[in-house]
């Protein structure tokens, strides 16, 4: 239907574009801080990695997303279409479906960063091999579903202009896809990236339940872990937004809370993914370098870089020191690999951040 021949939508043109902006620069901004504590903190022990790439990337299409919601909420693009003139239709519709292939693709790689820095975890840990292919598959396969849905964006006609100019629309040569296909591929998009959301969440839970660590302390981990499970309630509720991806008749108005809620998604991930490495900043700001720790595990002890032992093992944590231990031999070897696998998590901190 033509914006322009459409019904009033109601008795007022009710221009939302300045809250719209302000959203987005808040939470690129914010998020820009997030990134740049986990870039310095990398720095610090000199360990950037894959995962820290991954996460700039996702930041920097974050930021193109948000430069083009400043061009929307300033040229008409959170209005109702009925009270923009054509060239303002023309051009608010041409930024919406820039904007989506970013949208998809900054989620995809923000759900990449945090599988490499789970991945660098388990590595790190000795984890089965099982919980590394899973990581990969998932990797993987959200490397494709974004990249796909992204390429859909401009596919789906076969004249992309003719998605947001109705002269080019017009034309019989000029063949598109039922509005349905865009937002059906957006909704398995959005449903996999929760999917994926609360996997990764989840998946540290059963080896830092198994820790030798007191319950309160067991949980923390978790929660730190898993606060992935905040963006993937933020991926849910965006899915079911995308439903307004088939509202050609007015999309300005109706994407615009499908645009906050990837704006916030986006930001979670950058946030959630970000905070585990912020260890090495923690022990500059409150100190904590060169005391002697405790593992959790039966049979050790840790000393920072600082203070070492003779005949101490060197790893990237600090020494590890076997100590006397009161349960018997035999106990002790059967228990040795949950041993070592206790005493690593019980400092996933000092993982992550490395």
């Amino acid at each position: 239907m033509d914006p322009q021949t459409a019904l009033a939508p109601g008795p007022e043109d009710i221009d939302r574009g300045t809250l719209f902006i302000t959203i987005h620069a808040l939470l690129c901004g914010l998020s820009l801080v997030l990134l740049c504590l986990r870039l310095w903190a990398r720095v610090t022990i000199r360990s950037l990695g894959w995962d820290d790439f991954f996460m700039t990337l996702t930041w920097a299409m974050y930021a193109g997303l948000a430069v083009i919601a400043g061009f929307m909420g300033s040229h008409g693009g959170t209005r109702h279409m009925f009270y923009l003139s054509p060239p303002e239709v023309v051009y608010a519709v041409k930024l919406n479906y820039i904007a989506q292939p970013l949208g998809f693709m900054a989620v995809g790689t923000g759900k990449i960063a945090v599988a490499l820095l789970m991945l660098r975890v388990f590595v790190s840990n000795g984890a089965s091999s099982c919980r590394k292919a899973f990581l990969c598959v998932l990797m993987a396969l959200t490397a494709a579903i974004s990249i796909l849905t992204a390429v859909f964006v401009f596919t789906q006609c076969s004249t992309p202009s003719a998605l947001w100019d109705p002269s080019v629309r017009a034309r019989e040569t000029v063949v598109c896809w039922d509005p349905s296909a865009e937002s059906d591929m957006a909704i398995f998009h959005g449903a996999w990236n929760a999917l994926a959301d609360f996997a990764l969440a989840l998946m540290p839970a059963p080896i830092i339940w198994q820790l030798h660590l007191p319950l309160k302390k067991r949980l923390g981990l978790i929660v730190l872990m898993g606060c992935g499970v905040f963006s993937g309630v933020c991926a849910a509720v965006k899915t079911y937004q995308l439903s307004a991806l088939t509202a050609r008749s007015d999309l300005t108005w109706e994407t615009y809370n499908l645009c906050l809620w990837v704006c916030a998604e986006i930001f979670l991930i950058i946030l959630c993914g970000s905070i585990p490495t912020y260890k090495p900043l923690w022990e500059r700001a409150f100190g904590g370098g060169g005391k002697k720790k405790k593992s959790a595990a039966v049979g050790y002890a840790v000393y920072d870089d600082a203070e070492g032992g003779s005949g101490s093992s060197s790893s990237r944590h600090g020494y590890i020191k076997t100590v006397s231990s009161s349960t018997s031999q035999e106990e002790g070897r059967s228990r040795n690999r949950l041993s070592h696998m206790c005493f690593h998590f019980s400092y996933t901190l000092d993982v992550v951040s490395r």
